[in-house]
């Protein structure tokens, strides 16, 4: 009987070791979990320690701040350091101050106009056919804002070249029977006429173009080319669209004149000659 007592003794004495021996463990481990069992004379007492971080779970860790600070580097304003570059969902502005006229620390402000508000304000301007057919089939636009360092705006004192690029947004579209669309720029001042203005470069998705004045750009798409239109003494050399003259009409002082019709040499008298032809054949040849 004694020996039983005694062991049972010695049962307890375990049992309150092996508690005070984990117990210290939890609280010298470091991070992450697992169990144990240990077993004391038939009976199971269940503890979790806590390990510290692996060789592999470090690397990882690593490996994370690496690819964080690739991206930081990444990032188009960090390589824009005059903050001439901005990107508004999808579309992407970037100036090239190619006159080396800016102050330092000059930067862009670019707000997206919505798309049915620039393909109405561009119509509004473009206008429509003879049949009232618009002749501004799609745009995007945005607005452009410069400002120094002090956050005062301001516009340029000479020409930038400005690349408005929208291929992460969508293309313009047209339809397919308009073999040579024209893509134009229409600049809208917050004060003044709007008007078409010359572009370097233009594409369904990109255009490129020199200004000194901004506010609201519209990038548009139309069978005619809308710059050359509305700037006919630009124009160097002619279009012969003689093979797709549907008719024509000759008007005398705001008459038309008719076969057998004569009109006397003598007297001053407004002529004036109208062609009639399919807008997709006249997009075929405009130069």
């Amino acid at each position: 009987m004694t020996f039983i007592k005694g062991r049972e003794k010695m049962s307890k004495w375990i049992k309150k070791a092996l508690a005070l021996l984990l117990s210290i463990a939890l609280v010298l481990s470091g991070i992450g979990t697992s169990s144990i069992s240990v077993r004391a004379e038939g009976e199971s007492v269940l503890a979790t320690e806590t390990d510290a971080p692996t060789d592999e779970q470090s690397t990882e860790e690593v490996s994370t701040e690496e690819a964080t600070t690739e991206e930081s580097a990444e990032d188009p304003e960090e390589e824009n350091p005059g903050g001439l570059y901005r990107e508004v969902e999808g579309i992407r502005v970037s100036v090239n101050d190619k006159n080396s006229i800016l102050p330092e620390g000059a930067y862009i402000k670019v707000e997206k106009i919505e798309d049915e508000t620039a393909l109405q304000k561009a119509q509004d301007v473009a206008g429509t056919t003879a049949e009232g057919t618009e002749l501004i089939r799609d745009a995007v636009g945005v607005d452009i804002t410069f400002y120094n360092s002090d956050g005062v705006e301001f516009e340029p004192s000479d020409d930038v070249e400005v690349n408005i690029d929208i291929k992460d947004y969508r293309n313009l579209e047209i339809e397919d029977d308009f073999t040579n669309p024209s893509f134009d720029v229409l600049h809208i001042p917050d004060e003044g006429e709007p008007e078409f203005i010359e572009n370097t470069t233009a594409e369904d998705d990109s255009i490129s173009f020199d200004s000194d004045e901004f506010s609201t750009y519209i990038i548009t798409v139309s069978p005619l080319d809308l710059f050359l239109a509305n700037n006919p003494d630009i124009l160097s050399g002619y279009s012969d669209y003689s093979p797709y003259i549907k008719s024509h009409i000759l008007t005398v002082d705001n008459k038309e004149l008719l076969t057998g019709d004569t009109i006397e040499p003598s007297q001053q008298f407004k002529l004036e000659l109208t062609f009639n032809m399919k807008l997709n054949d006249m997009s075929k040849n405009i130069t």
